[in-house]
């Protein structure tokens, strides 16, 4: 999951965002990489943030993300450590009668360039992509770390469909039940370190 469009012209909005998601933005990161926030922080039942922040038209993610870092260290006081922690994940593996992805056509462009976009809720589709990025993909739908343990060297092309709301039916199957029966890899449990961002201090800013 994330919070903030990146938009043309050098821009990133933020609107009615929890703190921790837009410090995961900033560092490129997943929410649950950012630790040891305070609640006001980390929850946000009654914080919520907006931002417009504004670079130059040319600028990209990168040079607006150090923008937005010198913001929040400047406004918000943010100050932390990077550490790796045991997390609770899900590896992507192969499935007992094998993968059932389809290589990426030659367009081209430099093997594994493609990109995942997000169709519909509940439907992405990745288009010349290396199997690590669907994991990454995963790992935004289910708000969990999700490695890429499948062995697969090959870039791929893929759909995957499953129900938007998480309560599977006759039509459409959990992501779980999707990942196995449409890619024929399955996601399976463990423990594994992972890089966190430690909140070492936050000052709640005043109104604007």
């Amino acid at each position: 999951m994330t919070c903030g469009q990146f938009l043309p012209g050098g821009r990133f909005n933020v609107a009615g965002c929890r703190f921790i998601y837009i410090v995961a933005q900033a560092y490129d990161l997943h929410y649950y990489q950012v630790v040891d926030a305070p609640n006001w922080a980390a929850e946000g039942s009654s914080s919520r943030f907006d931002i417009q922040a504004e670079a130059a038209d040319t600028a990209g993610k990168d040079q607006i993300r150090l923008m937005l870092r010198s913001l929040l260290a400047d406004r918000f006081q943010l100050r932390f450590h990077r550490e790796m922690r045991d997390l609770s994940a899900l590896a992507l593996t192969a499935g007992k009668n094998g993968a059932k992805l389809q290589v990426a056509r030659d367009n081209g462009k430099p093997r594994g360039s493609g990109q995942i976009e997000l169709v519909d809720s509940g439907w992405i589709r990745g288009t010349n992509i290396f199997p690590s990025f669907l994991a990454d993909a995963l790992s935004g739908q289910l708000s969990l770390p999700v490695i890429d343990r499948t062995n697969i060297a090959n870039a791929i092309d893929f759909s995957l469909q499953w129900a938007p709301d998480g309560k599977a039916d006759d039509v459409h199957p959990s992501i779980f039940a999707a990942v196995q029966e449409q890619l024929g890899l399955k996601l399976e449990s463990l423990k594994a370190p992972i890089e966190v961002l430690v909140v070492d201090h936050l000052e709640r800013p005043s109104a604007n």
